[in-house]
C-alpha cells in the first residue's frame, strides 16, 4: 500500500510553495501527490512548448518584418537613385540647347549613367543622353600648337606643317605682319619668320591670300608661297580674289570691279542690279556687301542689300558670268541683307548672313544656324563638312548634305580663325588665348582596315564576301560572252549570258586559294560559315537557286532549286548545317541541306538575323521583331515592337539584339525582358551590322573599312570622361527639391 504524506510545509527550505499546495489539492482530490506532481510538470512543458513556438513565431515576424523594411529601404534609394539619373539625364538633354552649357550637358550624361551603373540598372534616357554629349563633344586630334597671340588667320593646314599670320603692333601707329610656319605635330617654328609691314585686313575673304593694307596700297600675299600676288589702291574694298589669285573683286561706286591681280587691268564692271518694282528715293539704295568666285572663276556671286531710307529693308543674290558670259546667270530676293556668299570647291554655292546659312541655290536649299555678328564659316575641301563659330567661341560643325550637327565646342578664348586640313580629316581653330587645336571632322570611333579586294582577283571582280576574321576573301567577276537565253523555252538551250568566276583569296597576303570556280550564272550573294569551312551563294540566271561549297576543297556540296525565285537575303548557320533564306515575297525560309533536299517555309517578314548561341532566328514583320526557334521550329512569345526595319544583328551571347531602322539609328534591346538599353542615332557606314567580338561595340564593314560605334554602358562612360578631360571632375547636381552636394565622378576611368 503506498503512503502518502499527510502535511505540508511551506518553509522555502522543505516543501516550498509549490509543492506544499500540491500536497494540499492532493488531499482535498484524493489523489496521489506524485501523479499529481507529474500532471503538473507536464503542464508546465506543455506551457513553455507553446510559449516557445509563440516567441520563435513572434521572433520570425519581426525578423521578416525588418528584412522587409530592410529591402524596401534599398529598393527606395535604389529607386531614387535611378530616378535622380533619369533627372540628370533630363538636365543634360536641357543643358544641350545652352552654347554655354554644353560641358555641363556633358557631365550630366555622365554622372547619370555613372549612378545607373552603380545600381545595376539602365535607362534609355539616360544612355540617349550621355551618347548625345559624347556626340557633340570630340575628342581633339593631337596637343594643341602654341602659337602667338596675336594670330588672325592660317593657311589651311596639312600633316606636317602648319602656317600662322600675326599681328604686331609697334610704336605709335606702325604695325607689322609675320607669317610663321609650325611643324606638326611637335610644334616647332620651321624656317625664317616673314614679316612684312601694315596692317591685316578682310581675313575672311580668302582661305589662300591675305590682304594687308600698307600706306595707301592693299597687298595681297599668297599664304601657300609667301609671296606677294599683286595690290589695289586703298580706297578700293577687296571682296573676293579667285583661287588661282589671278582676279580679284573690289567695290566700285556703282557696283563690282574684276580686275587682273597682278597687273591692276580691269576685266569688267559689274553694275548694281536695278529692281523695276522699286522706286528708289533719295537716300535708297542697293549696293554690294559680299563676293566670292566659283571654283572655275566664270561666276561671281554678289550680296546685296536694299536699304530704304537709311534702314535695312532686304537684300538678294545674283550670280554674274565672268568674261563672254559676263551676264546675269541667276539671281534670287532674300528677307534680309546678304553678307556671306561662299563656293565649295564643287561649285556649291553657300550664301545668308549671321543668322542663317543657306547651302545651295534659290531653291532645294539646306538651312544652318548663322555664327553671329563677326562670326566664321568655313567649308572643308571635300564639301561634306561646314564649320561655325562665334565671335564668343562657340564652335559647331555640321554635315553640309543632311544639315546635322556634328558635334559643338564652347572655347574659353575668341575664336581668331576656322580652317579644314587639306584632307579634310580635321578642323583647325586659332584662339585668341595663343594655340591651334585641331578637331575630327568626321567621327572619332574605331576605323581601321579590314578586307579589300585582293590585287590577284580577275578584272572587273567584286568583293562578295568574307569569313568573320577576314582569313578567307571571296570575290565574283561577271563576263558577258553570249546572247542571253535564259528564258527560253527550250529547256536545253536555256543559259546565262554570264560567266561567274567564283575566287577565293587568304585575307592575309590576297594569294588565291585553290582553283577558281567558273558559273554559266549571275553570282547575285555569298555567305560564309562562322567556322569558314562552307560558304554559300546565291545564283540567278538562268536558273535561280543556292549552292553550297566546301571552302577547302573548293567543290560543291549541295544545290537548291527555287524555280525563278530570286534570293533576297541568305545566311549560313554557325555549324554550317543550316541555311536560312528570304524571297521576294517576304518568305523566309530554312533549308537543311545535308538532310533535305527542299527547304521549309515558317515565317513571312523583312530582315533577319541567326543567333546562333541559342539556335534562333530574329526577323522583321511590318509592326514588330519576332523570334523563331529554328530547331524545335517552334515561335516564341517575343515581341519587340520596332518599324522600318533595315539591318538586324545579334550579340555572340544571344542577350542582345541590335535593330537598325531605315532612319539611320541602330536601337539595342535586351531580349530576355524586351527592353532598350541604347541608341546609336546615326552610325556611319552602309555594311552589314554586327556586334564586335566582345560584343560592347557595333561595327559595319563597307567598302574595306570597319567602322565601330560603342554602345556598352562601361565603354560610353568612359569615353564621356576622356572627353572631359582637362575639366573639372566635380559638377553640381541639382534636383527638384534640393542641391545635392558637389560629387566627383569618372574616377578610375581614366
Amino acid at each position: 500500500e503506498r503512503v502518502e504524506p499527510l502535511a505540508a510545509d511551506l518553509r522555502p527550505s522543505k516543501d516550498g510553495r509549490r509543492n506544499a499546495l500540491l500536497k494540499i489539492l492532493a488531499g482535498v482530490l484524493g489523489v496521489g501527490f506524485d501523479d499529481l506532481k507529474q500532471r503538473d510538470q507536464q503542464r508546465r512543458l506543455r506551457a513553455r512548448a507553446v510559449w516557445s513556438v509563440v516567441t520563435t513565431a513572434l521572433s520570425v515576424v519581426f525578423l521578416g518584418l525588418a528584412i522587409g523594411a530592410y529591402v524596401a529601404k534599398q529598393d527606395a534609394i535604389r529607386q531614387g537613385n535611378i530616378a535622380l539619373a533619369r533627372q540628370l539625364a533630363a538636365q543634360s538633354e536641357l543643358a544641350r540647347t545652352d552654347p554655354e552649357r554644353i560641358r555641363d550637358s556633358l557631365a550630366f550624361a555622365v554622372r547619370a549613367n555613372e549612378i545607373l551603373k552603380a545600381q545595376n540598372a539602365r535607362s534609355f534616357d539616360a544612355d540617349a543622353a550621355l551618347r548625345r554629349g559624347i556626340a557633340l563633344t570630340p575628342l581633339s586630334v593631337g596637343s594643341p600648337i602654341p602659337t602667338s597671340t596675336n594670330v588672325i588667320v592660317f593657311a589651311p593646314p596639312d600633316e606636317a606643317e602648319l602656317r600662322t599670320l600675326a599681328q604686331i603692333e609697334g610704336p605709335g601707329d606702325t604695325s607689322s605682319v609675320i607669317l610663321q610656319q609650325w611643324q606638326r605635330p611637335s610644334g616647332n617654328v620651321v624656317g625664317v619668320a616673314r614679316q612684312w609691314p601694315g596692317k591685316v585686313i578682310r581675313p575672311s575673304v580668302s582661305e589662300h591670300f591675305v590682304i594687308i593694307e600698307s600706306g595707301n596700297r592693299q597687298r595681297v600675299f599668297d599664304l601657300r608661297s609667301s609671296q606677294f600676288v599683286g595690290d589695289v589702291p586703298r580706297d578700293e574694298m577687296v571682296m573676293a580674289i579667285d583661287a588661282k589669285g589671278e582676279l580679284i573683286a573690289t567695290t566700285a561706286p556703282a557696283g563690282v570691279r574684276i580686275s587682273e591681280l597682278a597687273s591692276g587691268d580691269l576685266r569688267q564692271v559689274i553694275a548694281n542690279p536695278k529692281d523695276p518694282s522699286l522706286v528708289l528715293k533719295p537716300g535708297d539704295t542697293i549696293y554690294a556687301k559680299t563676293a566670292f568666285f566659283s571654283p572655275k572663276s566664270d561666276q561671281l556671286a554678289v550680296g546685296y542689300e536694299y536699304t530704304e531710307y537709311h534702314k535695312r529693308y532686304y537684300g538678294g543674290v545674283v550670280l554674274w558670268g565672268i568674261g563672254q558670259n559676263a551676264d546675269k546667270v541667276d539671281a534670287w530676293i532674300t528677307g534680309y541683307p546678304i553678307t556671306l556668299v561662299r563656293y565649295d570647291n564643287s561649285g556649291k554655292l553657300y550664301w545668308g548672313n549671321d543668322q542663317e546659312i543657306h547651302g545651295g541655290g534659290k531653291r532645294d536649299n539646306i538651312k544652318f544656324p548663322g555664327a553671329g555678328e563677326n562670326g566664321l564659316f568655313a567649308i572643308s575641301p571635300n564639301g561634306d563638312r561646314l564649320a561655325t563659330a562665334t565671335a564668343s567661341g562657340f564652335v559647331r560643325l555640321w554635315d553640309a548634305e543632311s544639315g546635322r550637327e556634328q558635334w559643338r565646342l564652347s572655347r574659353q578664348a575668341t575664336v581668331r580663325s576656322v580652317r579644314f586640313e587639306k584632307n579634310s580629316s580635321a578642323v583647325a581653330i586659332a584662339e585668341a588665348s595663343g594655340s591651334v587645336s585641331f578637331w575630327p571632322a568626321y567621327g572619332d570611333d574605331l576605323v581601321q582596315e579590314t578586307i579589300r579586294l585582293p590585287k590577284a582577283a580577275p578584272q572587273g571582280s567584286r568583293l562578295l564576301a568574307a569569313n568573320r576574321d577576314a582569313k578567307i576573301v571571296m570575290s565574283v567577276a561577271h563576263d558577258r560572252s553570249r546572247s542571253d537565253l535564259s528564258n527560253s523555252d527550250d529547256q536545253s538551250r536555256r543559259q546565262s549570258p554570264y560567266d561567274a568566276t567564283i575566287q577565293l583569296f587568304k585575307g592575309d597576303d590576297g594569294s588565291p586559294l585553290g582553283p577558281a570556280v567558273t558559273l554559266n550564272a549571275v553570282v547575285d550573294r555569298g555567305h560564309f560559315s562562322l567556322d569558314g569551312r562552307h560558304m554559300i551563294t546565291a545564283i540567278s540566271k538562268p536558273e535561280h537557286g543556292i549552292l553550297v561549297w566546301d571552302v577547302l576543297a573548293a567543290t560543291q556540296r549541295a544545290m537548291l532549286n527555287l524555280k525563278g525565285n530570286k534570293v533576297e537575303e541568305v545566311r549560313m548557320t554557325t555549324d554550317g548545317q543550316h541555311v536560312i533564306f528570304r524571297l521576294p515575297n517576304r518568305s523566309i525560309r530554312i533549308w537543311s541541306w545535308q538532310k533535305e533536299a527542299l527547304a521549309q517555309h515558317f515565317a513571312e517578314g523583312g530582315q533577319f538575323a541567326i543567333d546562333n548561341s541559342l539556335r534562333r532566328i530574329a526577323y522583321g514583320t511590318d509592326s514588330d521583331v519576332r523570334l523563331w526557334n529554328f530547331e524545335t521550329h517552334l515561335e516564341l512569345p517575343t515581341r519587340l515592337p520596332v518599324k522600318d526595319i533595315r539591318q538586324l544583328a545579334f550579340s555572340s551571347d544571344g542577350r542582345y539584339l541590335a535593330i537598325e531602322v531605315w532612319s539611320g539609328s541602330v536601337w539595342v534591346w535586351q531580349i530576355d525582358n524586351e527592353e532598350r538599353v541604347g541608341l546609336i542615332e546615326n552610325m556611319p557606314g552602309d555594311g552589314l551590322l554586327e556586334f564586335t567580338q566582345g560584343g560592347a561595340a557595333l561595327a559595319k564593314t563597307f567598302n574595306g573599312v570597319e567602322q565601330r560605334t560603342s554602345w556598352a554602358l562601361p565603354m560610353l562612360i568612359a569615353d564621356g570622361c576622356r572627353r572631359l578631360t582637362g575639366l573639372t571632375k566635380t559638377a553640381v547636381f541639382y534636383t527638384k527639391s534640393e542641391r545635392v552636394s558637389d560629387q566627383p565622378f569618372c574616377q578610375g576611368t581614366q
